[in-house]
Order: structure tokens, then sequence, then C-alpha cells
């Protein structure tokens, strides 16, 4: 796991893509994995809670987010 310094720092780089720079921020502040964050559509995420229902391997879906707990 990445530090959130190391996470700001390749953030603030200029060579890297916004959708990368995104996926770091996220995968780091809602610890989902990495297949998961990739199926998001826009409709999924709320925006002012900062959590997105994601539909992992099993059949319920979850809420991901910085202090998120939960299933639908």
């Amino acid at each position: 796991m990445r530090s959130r310094t190391a996470i700001d720092r390749l953030i603030a780089r200029r060579d890297i893509h916004l959708w990368e720079k995104t996926l770091w921020r996220m995968l780091y502040e809602t610890c989902a994995r990495a297949e998961e964050l990739p199926q998001l559509n826009i409709e999924d995420l709320g925006l002012a809670g900062r959590c997105a229902w994601v539909k992992p391997m099993r059949e319920l879906t979850s809420l991901i987010g910085p202090g998120a707990s939960g299933t639908h």
C-alpha cells in the first residue's frame, strides 16, 4: 500500500493521465478492488457522499468510499 504522500506526489505529476490519477486516488481512498473501479459509470457515483455502488464478484452490491459500509 502506498502512503498518502506518495499518492499525492503521483497525482501532482503532469506526465500521468487524469484517468490514471483518478484510479490511483479512488483505489487509495476506497480500498476497492482494482477490477471494481473500471466498471463504474458516472451515474454510479454519489458525489456528495464521495461513494459509489459497485458489484463485486459476489451477487451483492457494495458501497465504496471513505467510511462507507454496507451492501445492497
